[in-house]
């Protein structure tokens, strides 16, 4: 009799062990998805960082040609400007 007054003053000695194995396995799911989700967020990331810095080299090298094809042009200028002085 003692015995079934603790066990109505505590709900969890209720509880079977297939319950508790579908509770454990339940978390054990949830923490897999989330390490998942984990995962999968820092894989995007450094495939952005990837991206960025791929888009960073391109934009730098689109800067030294616009720097040289600017100095060809003042180059050309100049040579133009001479021969119309030379010319006159």
């Amino acid at each position: 009799m003692s015995n079934s007054k603790n066990s109505s003053k505590n709900p969890f000695c209720n509880i079977e062990p297939v319950q508790l194995t579908l509770i454990g396995a339940f978390l054990t799911l949830a923490g897999d998805f989330l390490s998942f989700l984990a995962t999968f967020s820092e894989a995007q990331n450094a495939c952005q960082n990837k991206n960025d810095n791929q888009k960073q080299s391109q934009l730098d090298a689109n800067i030294i040609y616009a720097e040289n094809k600017i100095k060809e042009l003042e180059y050309e200028i100049s040579k133009l400007k001479k021969e119309i002085k030379d010319f006159s």
